[in-house]
């Protein structure tokens, strides 16, 4: 398939969710492919690090950006709206691979942070009553929610799931771009090899960093 960029926004014809080598380029304050819910997350534009590029461990000082006492997301929200739609909850809960009922006690567990570079993961939109997985980039600015290894969950704005990628081998980038975005310098969250009990945070435009305990949305930074 052939690619062309016209005015910031990549074309390809014949990309979509179902198409294996389609990756789906979300901007900041952007609901992205089929969202759960209506925006929840307070997305931020972020001047990306030098040397961002590549993979890193969930535990990584810095990986993750934020202001510090000031929630991004708010995860019991995030709650209670799926919750008030037993089909998205189970959607949103097979995504994860537990029951519905123990929503409430995983989604506690989660960290609110934004991401401070552009990050490929995979998304879940909802689509036809279930989770429908596509590969996607978030930009950097958007607002997660991660678990105790560090990797994302869940974006806030469309309470989408989020996994780990699974880049295809020869991926077409589809959606509107931003300045700066290229293939080449994306980053890969991978699992921490032990559970993180603070994760040191950095906040973009003053560069203070602070520690933001796990499970955790600003109430206990330090």
């Amino acid at each position: 398939m052939a690619l062309t960029a016209v005015g910031g926004v990549v074309l390809a014809r014949g990309l979509g969710a179902d198409d294996p080598s389609a990756v789906i380029v979300e901007r900041v304050r952007s609901t992205g492919a089929q969202p759960f819910l209506p925006g929840l997350g307070v997305d931020r534009d972020v001047v990306v690090p030098v040397g961002s590029a590549g993979v890193f461990t969930g535990d990584t000082p810095g990986l993750f950006g934020g202001s510090r006492g000031v929630p991004s997301c708010e995860p019991r929200q995030l709650v209670t709206l799926l919750r008030a739609d037993p089909a998205k909850a189970a959607a949103w809960s097979g995504a994860h691979g537990f029951d519905p009922a123990d929503l409430p006690g995983y989604v506690a567990r989660l960290t609110a942070v934004l991401l401070r570079s552009d990050t490929a993961v995979t998304a879940y939109g909802f689509r036809d009553g279930a989770a429908a997985p596509h590969q996607a980039v978030l930009q950097a600015g958007t607002a997660v929610l991660v678990d105790d290894h560090g990797l994302p969950r869940a974006k806030c704005y469309s309470g989408n799931p989020l996994a780990p990628p699974q880049p295809p081998a020869q991926p077409e980038y589809e959606g509107a771009t931003w300045p700066g975005f290229s293939p080449s310098t994306l980053t890969t969250i991978e699992s921490s090899p032990a559970a993180v009990v603070e994760f040191t945070i950095v906040d973009p435009p003053t560069g203070e960093v602070f520690q933001r305990a796990a499970g955790s949305s600003g109430e206990r930074d330090h």
